[in-house]
This record gives structure tokens, sequence and C-alpha cells, in this order.
């Protein structure tokens, strides 16, 4: 469990482990420099402290498996509430489900701060964070991933395919993203399986300003950074995507000035728009 600057909300998730902790070892990041979250960790009995100076959310995760001593990690966000029996069905789905996965996850349902605003449409709760696939479980294709506050992942595996790339995922104000989908395409590469159970259930804060449109215009954009970012580390067919966003940058663009002459554009034709945007940036940059 990483965690930065936000010990009303650790305390939170730390509660929601403490009932399922036995035979399980606890860990939390603190990725502050300054090493805020000890006081409050030290208030958890059998919770060990690690202190990762670097700022990152990939170094805080990549400093916990280094100090895991288990065979599978699940990870956890600060903001993040686990049901009450999360680590048993992580746990049941490595040792039950044929062929075995590499990774495995579930659901992340919101707690909403503030009333969900209407145009806010279903097809943007993946901005959030949130996660729904199905009430099946399923071994997910290359279209579908898990959230990283709801994943748990093969300690092998980890070593063959490496950690968490430092250049992806939140360091600091920005929002950076796909550290853990860079990881899951790795895993699927390799041939390793990954795999979603709904009953895997993980309960994530939604604040309010999330809910508003301007966090959700800078959400997207940084999505097309990430998302070129990750392609490029992981050499999928640079220019052809490229010219593909490209494409779409302009059809979403086309799409927002017919929407403005009539009335306002749909938050789903804006982020679209950003996004593509966000990815040529990012590959340019």
């Amino acid at each position: 469990m990483c965690t930065y600057r936000r010990p009303d909300l650790l305390v939170g998730t730390l509660a929601s482990l403490a009932p399922q902790q036995d035979g399980h070892e606890v860990i939390v990041v603190d990725n502050d420099a300054g090493g805020s979250a000890r006081a409050t960790v030290a208030e958890f009995a059998g919770v060990r402290y690690h202190h990762e100076p670097r700022a990152g959310l990939s170094y805080a995760r990549n400093a916990g498996i280094a100090a895991a001593r288990g065979r599978v990690m699940a990870f956890l966000d600060d903001d993040a509430r686990a049901a009450p029996d999360f680590l048993a069905r992580v746990a049941l789905a490595f040792e039950t489900v044929t062929p075995r996965p590499a990774c495995v996850g579930g659901r992340v349902m919101p707690l909403y701060e503030a009333p969900r605003p209407a145009w806010f449409a279903d097809e943007l709760l993946g901005y959030l964070s949130l996660v729904d696939w199905s009430p099946a479980p399923m071994f997910l294709g290359e279209r579908r991933w898990l959230a990283g506050t709801n994943i748990a992942i093969d300690a092998a595996a980890l070593e063959r395919v490496g950690r968490f790339s430092p250049r992806l995922g939140r360091t600091g104000a920005n929002l950076l993203s796909n550290e853990e989908i860079s990881l899951q395409h790795r895993l699927r590469r390799a041939g390793l399986p990954v795999y979603y159970d709904p009953s895997i259930v993980v309960h994530h804060l939604v604040p309010a300003e999330r809910l508003t449109r301007r966090w959700l215009w800078r959400r997207a954009f940084w999505q097309g950074i990430s998302d070129a970012r990750s392609d490029r580390e992981e050499e999928r067919d640079g220019w052809q995507r490229l010219g593909l966003k490209a494409a779409m940058a302009a059809v979403a663009a086309s799409r927002v000035a017919a929407h403005a002459l009539l009335r306002r554009p749909t938050a789903t034709a804006e982020c679209r728009l950003l996004s593509s945007a966000g990815y040529l940036f990012g590959t340019v940059r």
C-alpha cells in the first residue's frame, strides 16, 4: 500500500485490512520524503513501514515489492477500502483458477464525495479507476485491464517480466498513469494470464473535485500522454498509432465543434479530443 501525505485516508484503508490481516504481510510504503506516514502506521499492530523518498508511484510500488516476502503481492491505494473478504478472495483465485493466473484483480466501486453529475457518462468511469467489466469471472484480453488499486501479481511473474516502470505512474501533481496497464501488457505478451474476478472488491474514494469537467479534461489529456509514453516503452507500432491518434483527434475536434454549434459538447467528445491531443503532444515531446 503506497501513500503520500494522506494520513486520514490511510487510517481508513488500514482499518479495512485489519480484520483480515492474519496470515498476510501488510506493508505501507511512504512516498513522502519527510516520512510523514510513520506515526500513522505505528498505530496498527503488525503493519510494516517502508520509506521510499524517490518521488513517484512506480518507485513506491517497486520498493514495496522489494520489501515483501510473499509469493503473491496485492496492491491497494491509500484512498481505497478493501472488502472484508478481499485478501481471501485474492488467495482463492490464485489457488483454484486454471490455468493459474499471473495477475488477479476485481471490481473497483465508487465512494462518491458528491453526487455524480448527469453529464458524467458511464464510458468515462475508467478515468476514475473504476472497474466493473462483468458479473462473471473471466481472463482479460488486451483491451481490458485491472486497476492498480485492486490488483495482485505473482512474485515469480514480476521477476520474469519486470516491475512497474518509473517512467509511468503518478509523480507529484501530474496525472500520469498506465504503469499497471503496461505491466499487464508485458505479462500477456509473455503468455501469462490476467484474470478478473468480480467478487474481489475494493471501494475507491472519488473526491468532489474529480466530478468536475476541469479535472476530467486534465485527466483525459494526461491519459493521452500516458498512452504515448507506454506505447513508446513497449515499441508498439509507433507511427501507425500516431497516425491513428491524429485521425481520431481530427474526428473528435469536428464532433466537438458540431456539438458546440447546437449545444454544449458532451464530456465524452471532449475527453476523446483531449486524450488524442495528449497522445500527439506526448509523442512529439
